[in-house]
């Protein structure tokens, strides 16, 4: 067939019909043509790009998987899915040491206060306080979240021994097993007496106390 110039509409001044001021050449498409435009329309999308045409410009679209997923991933980002929720910072639960006494593999070492101490998710609590004589009395105890303070008490304690000091409670317990420290107001008893440590910071060390 004859194939229009550039520049010329063959159907300009037709009725409806509107002259463009640059007309692009196409071909006809006959049973043949079909067969291989189809397979390339079918490449292209699996390549992951679609080129559609619009006169002389062209546009890409990008069909790829890998662009999905990375929206996604930055969808979850910012709502702040698609990772794991950070460690405890705060209160008894943040700074357990283990799910039994028996199977605890560390415990915390407070060196400024002369205070140790170990608990389990179990609810049980161990600690040894050595006092100003350097008497040190060691022994086993339970402990109880105080609600809404991030702090614990721990009991019964050794009221039936003679200069026995136990540890009692831990105010504002404010760090992690994870970051290997914390601190706390510390109260230690004696028989009915009950004396305030302070603040001490406790560090964390392997193995048991038991």
């Amino acid at each position: 067939m004859v194939r229009p110039m550039l520049g010329t509409d063959p159907m300009a001044g037709l009725p409806g019909r509107h002259t463009f001021s640059t007309f692009v050449p196409m071909r006809e498409f006959n049973s043949v043509d079909i067969a291989p435009f189809s397979a390339n329309i079918r490449n292209r999308i699996a390549r992951g790009a679609l080129m559609t045409r619009s006169g002389p410009s062209a546009r890409i679209f990008s069909c790829s998987p890998s662009a999905g997923l990375l929206g996604l991933g930055l969808f979850l980002s910012a709502c702040g899915g698609g990772g794991t929720a950070p460690p405890l910072q705060q209160g008894p639960d943040a700074v357990l040491n283990g799910s039994t006494l028996a199977a605890a593999a560390s415990h915390w070492v407070s060196t400024q206060c002369n205070v140790q101490v170990e608990l389990t998710s179990d609810f049980g609590f161990w600690s040894v306080v050595t006092n100003s004589a350097g008497t040190t009395t060691s022994g086993s105890e339970t402990w109880a979240a105080v609600p809404d303070s991030n702090s614990l008490t721990a009991g019964p304690g050794f009221g039936g021994e003679t200069g026995a000091f136990w540890v009692s409670g831990l105010g504002n317990i404010t760090g992690s097993t994870s970051s290997q420290t914390f601190t706390a107001t510390v109260t230690v008893e004696t028989g009915s007496t009950h004396q305030n440590l302070g603040s001490c910071t406790f560090a964390l060390t392997q193995h048991t106390l038991e």
